[in-house]
């Protein structure tokens, strides 16, 4: 949790300078599902975005937002 915390804080510092606009965040909810079930967990449209570890940890994190939610933040 505090990884996805540590990443929104820098996310929302880009996000904030790109847009010229304070960008305010809410705690993420970090939660295990296996891969195989990611659809049936999310059905509706979900937008996923998949970062890899380079440096520290091994491994990936896997953002899901609501498509509404992607469309938003890529309109401005």
């Amino acid at each position: 949790g505090e990884v996805g915390n540590i990443s929104f804080g820098s996310s929302a510092t880009a996000l904030s300078a790109l847009l010229g606009q304070k960008v305010d965040i809410t705690t993420p909810v970090v939660s295990l599902i296996d891969r195989q079930r990611l659809e049936e967990e999310f059905p509706h449209p979900y937008v996923a975005i998949q970062v890899e570890y380079t440096t520290g940890l091994s491994g990936m994190n896997l953002l899901v937002i609501e498509q509404s939610d992607a469309a938003i933040i890529a309109d401005l």
